[in-house]
């Protein structure tokens, strides 16, 4: 029995290793991807307005989680959904998108705190 309780504590140490191991990519692939995302939203770039709406309703989802919304803030997301918000060329659909993730952040009190003071940065 002592030996079998060995090869589960060592199985258990390897296991919470491996956990770490794939969390750490988890938030490398994350941050890469949101970052990417916001690019594809931001409107200096050649991105048609479909390619923005899938970004913002992909942005939306992540922001729905905690530490989704922590990468989003990261990469000064508030800033490129709000973009969206202000200008009145653009789409609808993108607008509703943007709103929706920033809604979602607002969800978090990092996110709340970030666009409190986001607004009275541009007020």
């Amino acid at each position: 029995i002592a030996e079998h309780k060995q090869i589960i504590n060592m199985l258990v140490e390897e296991g919470e290793g491996l956990k770490a191991q794939l969390s750490q990519a988890t938030s490398v692939l994350e941050r890469t991807g949101v970052d990417t995302l916001l690019r594809l939203l931001r409107k200096d770039g050649n991105e048609d307005n479909a390619t923005r709406r899938a970004a913002a309703k992909a942005l939306a989802n992540i922001c729905a989680r905690a530490a989704g919304a922590r990468e989003v803030l990261a990469a000064q997301g508030v800033a490129a959904l709000s973009a969206h918000l202000a200008d009145d060329s653009t789409d609808e659909a993108l607008r509703r998108l943007a709103a929706g993730a920033l809604a979602n952040l607002a969800m978090f009190p990092e996110g709340r705190s970030e666009m409190l003071g986001f607004s009275a940065r541009v007020a």
